[in-house]
C-alpha cells in the first residue's frame, strides 16, 4: 500500500468508525419518527471526522505540504466518496432491514425489556396489526404504486417486478416442458 493509498483509506476508516460508534451507541435513544434526520446528522458528524482525520493524517505523512492543491483535492474527494459509500451500504444493508423489519423490532423490544417480562398484550399494543397494515399500505400509495379511492386499493401499473417475474417464469416453464 502506497502513502497515497493510506492517506485515502485511513480517514475513511476513522470516519466510518465514528459513524458506527455514534449510530450503534446512541441511535437507539433517538425517537423513531426522526430517523432520517438523525441519520443525516450522524453522517455529517462522520463527515466532519473524515475532514479532521484527512487533515491530521495527511499532515502527519507530509502529504499536505508537498502536494499540489488539485492533487490533494482529488485524494480528499476519493476518500470522502469511499466514506459516503460505506455509510450508504451500511444504511441500506444493515440499518434499513434492522429498522424496517417488524420481526427484528420485536426482538429489539424484547431485549429492551430484559430481564423484565413482557406480555402479549403489551406487545400487541406496540404492534397493532391494523396500524402496521395501514402504514404499509400508506407507503405503497405514497410511492404511487397503488391508488386508494377511499374504499379500494388499485395497482397503478400493470407491469412491475412481480408481473415480469411471472412472465419470465411462465416462459421458462414453457421452454422446459417443450424439451
Amino acid at each position: 500500500m502506497t502513502l497515497y493509498d493510506s492517506v485515502v483509506i485511513v480517514p475513511v476508516g476513522a470516519a466510518f468508525f465514528i459513524f458506527l460508534v455514534i449510530h450503534i451507541g446512541f441511535f437507539r435513544f433517538f425517537p423513531s419518527q426522526d430517523v432520517l434526520r438523525n441519520l443525516i446528522q450522524v453522517f455529517l458528524i462522520g463527515g466532519a471526522a473524515h475532514i479532521a482525520a484527512f487533515i491530521y493524517y495527511g499532515g502527519q505523512q507530509g502529504i499536505i505540504g508537498s502536494m499540489g492543491l488539485l492533487s490533494l483535492l482529488f485524494l480528499f474527494v476519493v476518500s470522502f466518496l469511499l466514506y459516503s459509500c460505506l455509510a450508504y451500504i451500511y444504511t441500506i444493508c444493515v440499518f434499513g432491514p434492522y429498522e424496517s423489519s417488524i420481526r427484528i423490532r420485536i426482538v429489539r423490544e424484547l431485549y429492551r425489556q430484559y430481564p423484565k417480562l413482557i406480555s402479549w398484550k403489551e406487545l400487541s399494543n406496540h404492534y397493532n396489526i391494523d396500524m402496521i397494515l395501514r402504514r404499509r399500505l400508506d407507503r405503497l400509495v405514497r410511492s404511487r404504486d397503488f391508488i386508494f379511492d377511499g374504499k379500494f386499493y388499485t395497482a397503478v401499473r400493470k407491469v412491475n417486478m412481480f408481473s415480469i417475474l411471472k412472465i419470465v417464469g411462465k416462459k421458462l416453464s414453457e421452454l422446459s416442458n417443450n424439451q
